[in-house]
């Protein structure tokens, strides 16, 4: 308690006053300056001798040469004597590792959400927020500290638990700003009835793909109250926490870039890498990460797909959109559909089909209001498409929804010339026993599987 009463009195101004002063630095910049600075802080960090202790190739490589390094497959823990101020165990579908930060790299974390708060208030702190995480994860350890410096004053709760908590998260509105990770900003969303947010209110969040279906809750709730209520879509992962946020009203629909946390490459279809410094809008691929911090581990792959969706914006930077996972292995047994085997991919090439995932999943949130999950079967000549959804959806509207859709519409082809055939199923069970295995097994912030590639049944 002692600790946190020193952090949010004695610590939090200094690094508010930090924060500012390093978005007033930097307000004017653009690409080439933030490039440059890239660059410069890459060459004096890949100096450390914890670094140099587990890859000692950084020494002789460059800011430019990052492309042609290998991919770093396996995440090496910063060694035993790395002077860490905050370590934690990273969840996820893919592997659970250490991450460990030092006071330095603490700060640049915290310089670079504070650049973003100025960027979307035009101002250096929120009025009053509500936080939820998870002790003892990422979210939890770092959220129940950096609720102090988001908002001058703030409410954390532990998140599934908000329930126990209604009456005081009622007493500490109303908020303008709650940081909520998915899936309990929808299951708040859903279920809190009490108006406590301020005219205009901002829901950050993270974890998972901000589908359509789940920017149209936040946003219809709004409405429903006679609100503005702004999604903020924010992209984070353990090793590094922040890559990207999206900065409403200005930036929407697209996260811009944080640099000062990670060098971002992008390992393109055809198997070029390339540094998103140099990509073109609609450059799309899988993302690499080389953390920018004082142990960084070259290249690291998070197996998430990301478009680029404009090569500078207004604030001098490129701004991105996460696809979904790719190729993640998918080994479940369930009551509702028994075992499924096979991978998760939201951008899927199959019988010379291919299915955008990332526009499927929006179209269905758009058009029908449903989330869903979808079982992609190579069976004979032909590709099945089983769709379970939330709410009931005639096949025969999906379909035309399908056919006057600018981005997916090519798809309509497949289906009339019996190449493609699409099943929609109306199983809200499939989706409720999915979560709950994915969240149980992996995390409370686990990616969703929503688009499931079945191995070949002969």
């Amino acid at each position: 308690m002692l600790r946190r009463v020193i952090f949010k009195h004695l610590i939090v101004p200094k690094l508010v006053k930090a924060y500012t002063k390093w978005y007033f630095e930097t307000r004017d910049w653009r690409k080439a300056d933030w490039r440059n600075w890239v660059a410069e802080e890459f060459e004096r960090l890949k100096m450390s001798p914890w670094t140099l202790r587990h890859y000692p190739q950084l020494k002789d490589i460059t800011f430019e040469d990052l492309p042609n390094l290998p991919i770093t497959e396996k995440y090496k823990e910063a060694p035993e004597d790395f002077p860490a101020a905050m370590t934690y165990r990273s969840t996820g579908t893919v592997a659970h590792k250490k991450i460990s930060f030092t006071k330095n790299d603490l700060k640049k974390i915290v310089s670079s959400f504070g650049r973003s708060i100025w960027l979307v208030k035009g101002e250096k702190q929120f009025r009053n927020g509500l936080f939820m995480g998870f002790p003892g994860l990422g979210s939890g350890v770092f959220f129940s500290y950096i609720q102090y410096i988001f908002a001058k004053k703030s409410f954390f709760v532990i998140a599934g638990q908000w329930r126990k908590y209604v009456r005081k998260i009622i007493k500490k509105g109303p908020y303008d700003v709650l940081v909520l990770p998915i899936p309990y900003l929808v299951d708040f969303v859903k279920n809190f009835d009490t108006d406590v947010f301020e005219d205009i209110a901002f829901w950050v969040t993270g974890g998972d793909v901000v589908t359509e279906h789940i920017r149209r809750l936040i946003i219809n709730r709004g409405i429903e109250l006679d609100k503005i209520f702004y999604p903020v879509d924010g992209y984070l992962a353990s090793e590094c926490v922040g890559i990207g946020i999206e900065l409403p009203p200005t930036i929407t629909n697209a996260l811009q870039y944080i640099p000062e946390t990670n060098i971002a490459l992008i390992k393109k279809d055809d198997g070029r890498v390339i540094n998103i410094f140099d990509a073109k809008p609609g450059d799309r691929g899988e993302i690499l990460i080389t953390p920018l911090f004082e142990y960084m581990v070259p290249n690291f792959p998070l197996y998430d797909i990301i478009e680029i969706v404009s090569d500078e914006t207004k604030y001098g930077l490129p701004a991105l959109r996460v696809l979904g996972r790719i190729g993640v292995r998918v080994d479940m047994e369930l009551k509702t559909l028994g075992h499924i085997r096979g991978y998760f991919s939201m951008y899927v090439r199959v019988m010379g089909i291919i299915i955008d995932g990332f526009v499927y999943t929006n179209l269905l949130g758009e058009k029908f209001d449903t989330d869903h999950v979808t079982l992609i079967h190579p069976r004979g000549n032909k590709v099945i498409m089983r769709t379970y959804t939330e709410k009931p959806i005639s096949k025969d509207s999906l379909l035309e929804a399908i056919k006057r859709d600018e981005k997916i519409y090519y798809l309509y082809d497949d289906i009339v010339n019996e190449l493609l055939e699409i099943e929609v199923i109306h199983s809200p069970e499939v989706l409720d026993e999915i979560k709950e295995y994915c969240y149980t097994k992996y995390g409370p912030q686990a990616t969703l599987p929503r688009m499931i590639i079945l191995e070949r049944e002969e």
